[in-house]
């Protein structure tokens, strides 16, 4: 039985309305409610509607675009004659380096100056720039209210954000941001401290703010899990616990379950374009956001059949300022089943997503340290990185290769090797400063590097 939750209830019915509507002038709460009612549609319907938005995507791109105007034109693909997201397929995937390359051209003019822009420093190592519009804004935000939503998350309730590297709060920005997870409700802690003194430091903030949902990253949430299990800290119930940003395994899905019971979520997002997939109440596979986007797992050219693992493709329905079409995220996933999830839920799904987790690094006492952690921490400096790589050798030697921006500054570079150093355990962490990263067999570049222990 769900507690009542009085605030829950003010927050959701006049506070959030109040703040998201009326004075940003977001259709956020409209969006998430007609993404309630679509996600019961049949199968037929959702991709009816998919094609529609498709369309609309590409004949926008099209008049808009400069990039997109002379691509349709070579390809002699005319929107309105798309008679399947199939027809896609005759289109190029757009890379990470096709949108450096030719990003002025991908960004609606129009529209280019109330965008909202974003960089990401990739689990590919160099820093990526991207930008949306202010509808996409409300799109991301009414999609991942929805896929959360299917493991209890709900906005205003009490949520812990067991999360990556904080974000100083300073000035008058910090203040704002502190008053605003308050009214929220939501708490943040550092989840790749993980010595003893920060776990059961988590485990008290556990215990005392009791929240009804924990937003995490799956082997940070499963090194703190096995810490309270080990021991015998756990004081609550089952609290939902929605995963992200790097895949969930087997293992850590089973230690998570025995600290915070059965129910577990795992989710798939990209910072580029939204949350792609989430886990439903059924746990089999993660159901794709048709209404949203497009994605596709493709195996050799052509759609991967039910049980393939392929590259993603994802053609973001939603993001009129910078359409990204077909875009190449360097993640891959295992192609669901053909066949309707039990839940009843019409959208698509993906079996696994397989190419999101990063190598785990060693801490200075054996204890296991995300290795994404080095993607947070190059994105707080990442106009000091052009590109980067850290390997952990077999000896315990950590070596951070960067190659630095024209503004880098010594003290600047060397102040992430001290983050990562920090982190773990205080292991000395000695700065390469390189002229390029040297690539893996394919042209793949992997930018931590992790030697099995000698």
């Amino acid at each position: 039985m769900i507690a009542a939750d009085p605030y829950g209830s003010l927050f959701r019915g006049a506070l959030w309305p109040a703040w998201e509507g009326g004075l940003r002038g977001r259709p956020t709460l409209p969006l998430w409610r007609e993404a309630e009612r679509r996600q019961w549609w049949s199968r037929e319907r959702l991709q009816a509607f998919q094609l529609r938005e498709l369309r609309a995507l590409l004949a926008h791109a099209a008049a808009r675009v400069p990039y997109y105007r002379a691509l349709l034109a070579e390809a002699a693909l005319d929107p309105a004659q798309i008679t399947s997201v199939a027809d896609l397929a005759r289109l190029p995937r757009l890379t990470k380096t096709l949108v450096r390359e030719h990003y002025d051209a991908l960004v609606d003019p129009l529209t280019a100056a109330t965008h909202v822009k974003k960089k990401t420093s990739g689990s590919s190592g160099k820093p990526f720039a991207f930008e949306y519009d202010q509808q996409s804004e409300a799109w991301r935000q009414a999609i991942r209210l929805r896929g959360w939503g299917w493991a209890g998350y709900r906005a205003g309730a009490r949520t812990l954000y067991y999360w990556g590297a904080p974000v100083a709060l300073h000035g008058v920005s910090g203040v704002k941001t502190r008053v605003d997870r308050a009214i929220r409700r939501e708490t943040y802690l550092d989840c790749l401290a993980q010595d003893d003194a920060s776990l059961a430091r988590a485990a008290r903030v556990i215990t005392e703010t009791e929240p009804t949902c924990i937003v995490t990253w799956p082997i940070a949430m499963a090194g703190l899990a096995r810490f309270v299990t080990a021991h015998r800290l756990r004081t609550w119930g089952t609290i939902p616990v929605v995963c992200g940003a790097e895949a969930l395994t087997a293992r850590d899905r089973e230690s998570i379950e025995r600290a915070f019971g059965a129910a577990v979520y795992e989710t798939y997002g990209a910072r580029e374009t939204m949350l792609l997939a989430a886990e439903c109440e059924r746990h089999d596979g993660l159901h794709t956001m048709d209404d949203a986007q497009v994605v596709e797992v493709v195996k050799d050219g052509r759609p991967a059949l039910p049980g393939e693992v392929g590259e993603v493709l994802v053609t973001d329905l939603h993001n009129l300022g910078m359409p990204l079409i077909r875009y190449e995220n360097g993640d891959l996933a295992m192609a669901g089943p053909d066949e309707p999830c039990a839940c009843g839920r019409g959208l698509g799904r993906v079996a696994r997503v397989m190419g999101r987790q990063s190598d785990t690094l060693r801490g200075a006492r054996g204890e296991p340290v995300p290795g994404i952690l080095v993607h947070a921490l190059v994105a707080t400096h990442d106009q000091l990185v052009l590109d980067y790589q850290l390997v952990q050798r077999a000896s315990g030697e950590v070596v951070l290769r960067v190659v630095p921006s024209s503004d880098a500054d010594g003290p600047g570079v060397e102040r992430i090797a001290a983050d990562v150093a920090r982190y773990l355990g205080g292991l000395p962490v000695r700065v390469e400063r390189v002229a390029s990263i040297e690539r893996g067999p394919g042209g793949k570049h992997r930018s931590v590097i992790v030697e099995p222990a000698g």
